[in-house]
């Protein structure tokens, strides 16, 4: 064993010190200080005592175990610890300590030979100047109380084999070596901020043998420094649901992309972006180191329908002539409709009123393209052609009967209208007006598919000059001339007594002048010629008085 010892803590005259041995020990009982100190030899040399070396360290092909002690190089020249391939390991407590001016690049080359020699240096680029320590800690970092399962959710995975204890005055650029082939593929640093490992970013600087993860920092307390995974995150653009037109495709891409991630698509596909011609439900397993992996919410793709418009009602129709047919498109984004193959000036919405016989048809614009759809046709129903006769023909007087007989040609129902009043259903109408006056008689007419049409003709209406009595009727039911009236002026009060051929009295009826053929009892009577004895009285006081006969037809 070599022990050297230096009293006082003065510092040795200018020179070097060589450990030539195998497996050397640098001891004694006050710090130690050196000007120059080379490792040659061979196996490992080791350090029971605080150091310090003022001038050059040259590590060569050694390994420098300061155990729980540290050593401090004084030389704030970056150049001024060399190497072959030689490093420093530290125990917990112990470290390599490096004065430092600001702005310079400085190497820390730690390592550790347990379980397995690694060589895991840090370089250092302060941004203030001091004493700057590094320790290269080859164990999980759990162990030394830094739980690695505590960690920004934005990280999946600290690394579980070493980390590194680096601190300072000051924060700076920092660079931590790593051997991807050993260590595994990292993509991040992360600092233990106390109560978890915080993500502080990191670009990977691939090299040989080794590569750096590189990231400015603005603190390097508290110390511990660990290579990290960052989670896998991405989400799919568009985000859907998405629209696919027959025989287009889509690019789904995961955005942010990662060279270092793999990206495994549901339906097989490998890649951050993939063409999807088929509609479904698209997912993406995104992969990173160490098996983290990240699935963004799905993606859901519709399949439209090839364009196509249709026109309701279905084609052909028919409609009254006058009457509109509101013709409608199915749902598209814009329209324009054609009538005879010419486009209608105006006519682009979904529906279209149409009153003209022809052939219209509709182009419309949809989200996968235009369609034309097919003809139709409309065209109109036979109009009904009404017209009627009256008789007597032009004017008629006060409390006369008027026939009005339907003559339409393809009617079959029917409205009259003689004002006030309206009287359907038949094709004839006996009527009698009260007033004199000029009177505008109409007759709607409807066929069977329910077409109209209107006639009107004028009658004049003249005063009443005596009474009219009828001289027989038909009293059968069908409408037409079914009692026997007296026509009067208006009547203060009337008795209209009818009698048989014989004498006999077989009805009285006070009030209108009316007789419906039937006696007393409600039966009709039968065919005859029978007496009438009509009184009256009129509301200027004057009295009336009439008699006859009337003939009953059945």
């Amino acid at each position: 064993m070599f022990r050297a010892t230096f009293p006082d803590n003065t510092p040795v005259p200018p020179g070097k010190v060589q450990l030539w041995g195998s497996y050397q020990w640098i001891t004694g009982t006050d710090p130690i200080h050196f000007d120059t100190l080379e490792l040659r030899g061979t196996s490992s040399k080791n350090l029971d005592q605080e150091a310090y070396v003022r001038h050059w360290l040259d590590l060569e092909d050694r390994l420098l175990n300061t155990h729980a002690e540290t050593l401090f190089h004084l030389n704030p020249d970056p150049g001024s610890i060399v190497r072959g391939v030689g490093f420093i390991r530290s125990s917990l407590g112990g470290a390599l300590v490096r004065r430092c001016l600001s702005g310079e690049r400085y190497l820390f080359p730690l390592g550790d030979s347990v379980p397995v020699v690694r060589y895991r240096p840090f370089y250092l680029t302060p941004t203030g100047q001091g004493s700057y320590a590094g320790r290269f800690a080859a164990v999980d970092a759990t162990t030394e109380g830094y739980d690695r399962s505590q960690k920004d959710p934005r990280l999946c995975l600290i690394n579980p084999d070493f980390f590194h204890h680096i601190s300072g005055p000051t924060g700076g650029f920092l660079e931590i070596g790593y051997d991807p082939a050993q260590d595994g593929l990292y993509d991040a640093a992360a600092h233990w901020k106390g109560a978890r490992w915080d993500s502080v970013g990191g670009t990977a600087v691939t090299g040989t043998p080794l590569s750096f993860m590189t990231q400015a920092v603005s603190a390097l307390t508290p110390t511990p420094f660990a290579l990290a995974v960052r989670q896998p995150i991405g989400q799919i653009v568009p985000p859907g649901p998405v629209q696919l037109c027959p025989g287009d495709s889509v690019l789904l891409s995961v955005e942010p992309a990662d060279p270092n991630w793999t990206y495994v698509w549901s339906h097989g596909a490998i890649g951050s972006s993939v063409w999807i011609r088929n509609p479904g439900t698209y997912t993406v397993t995104i992969q990173g180191a160490f098996g983290c992996s990240f699935t963004p919410p799905a993606v859901v793709v519709e399949a439209l329908p090839a364009p196509s418009v249709a026109i309701s009602p279905a084609s052909p129709a028919q409609i009254c002539p006058g009457d509109t047919l509101w013709l409608t498109a199915t749902p598209a984004l814009a329209y324009q409709w054609f009538y005879e193959g010419l486009p209608i000036l105006g006519a682009t919405g979904s529906t279209l009123p149409a009153t003209q016989p022809g052939t219209y048809s509709v182009q419309a614009v949809q989200v996968c393209g235009t369609a034309d759809s097919g003809p139709f046709v409309l065209s109109w129903h036979p109009k009904p052609q009404a017209y009627f006769v009256s008789q007597p023909p032009d004017s008629i007087e006060v409390g006369q009967p008027l026939l009005l007989i339907d003559s339409t040609q393809g009617g079959s129902a029917w409205l009259w209208i003689i004002p006030p009043d309206t009287f359907p259903g038949s094709p004839t109408l006996t009527h009698a007006f009260s007033q004199e006056g000029t009177y505008t008689l109409t007759l709607i007419s409807q066929n069977a598919q329910g077409c109209r049409d209107t006639f009107t003709r004028t009658l004049y209406v003249r005063p009443f000059s005596g009474i009219f009595i009828p001289t027989a009727f038909t009293p059968n039911g069908d409408g037409i001339n079914d009692a026997f009236e007296i026509v009067a002026p208006p009547l203060a009060w009337s008795r209209l007594r009818i009698y048989s051929r014989w004498g006999l009295l077989i009805r009285e009826i006070v009030g209108p002048p009316r007789w419906d053929g039937n006696d007393a009892q409600g039966n009709p009577v039968p065919e005859d010629v029978y007496t009438f004895l009509f009184e009256a009285r009129l509301y200027s006081g004057h009295s009336l008085e009439r008699s006859g006969t009337v003939t009953v037809l059945r």
